[in-house]
């Protein structure tokens, strides 16, 4: 009795520290491992075990890409002829175009002025940040590109300043 006691103090230190650690090891055996992952859950702190029932993303065989952007599609009618160029849906469409080496007036960069107006003519866009625009011209299809965010693929019509 002496024996068994010191060993299953010894074991319960283990297994509370093994379990306080979330995520901290892939099996190679599927079933197992679903089956260890969905028995592991944080004993406190501030970490957060996903849902039971869920597995590590590299079990259920997908891409572990929480937080990766989705890009979409823009097409940009220019004085110069249409553009084209992937975009992600975390970044402004003039940042963008910018980075693809696509020149676009602008100004402010903040949507507080019309430099960088342009009008949606296919596909959908989310311009919550801009400032300038009355809703009349947001409901015509304007935009400001320095603070439009592709949200489906997209074509704008670009250098509408003198439109609105």
């Amino acid at each position: 009795m002496a024996k068994i006691v010191p060993t299953i103090i010894a074991a319960a230190l283990c297994a509370l520290v093994l379990r306080s650690a979330v995520n901290t090891f892939v099996a190679p055996q599927l079933p197992v491992a679903q089956t260890v992952h969905q028995a592991c859950r944080p004993v406190g702190g501030s970490a957060v075990a996903p849902a039971f029932g869920a597995a590590p993303a590299i079990i259920s065989a997908k891409p572990a890409r929480p937080g990766v952007a989705a890009h979409f599609t823009v097409k940009l009618q220019t004085p110069d002829g249409e553009q084209s160029f992937e975009c992600p849906d975390d970044v402004y469409i003039l940042d963008q175009a910018e980075e693809e080496g696509i020149e676009l007036p602008y100004s402010c960069r903040a949507g507080s002025c019309s430099s960088c107006a342009g009008k949606v003519i296919d596909g959908s866009i989310d311009q919550s940040d801009q400032a300038f625009l009355d809703e009349d011209q947001t409901d015509s299809g304007f935009c400001l590109t320095c603070v439009t965010y592709a949200t489906s693929d997209v074509t704008i019509k670009t250098h509408c300043e003198d439109d609105l």
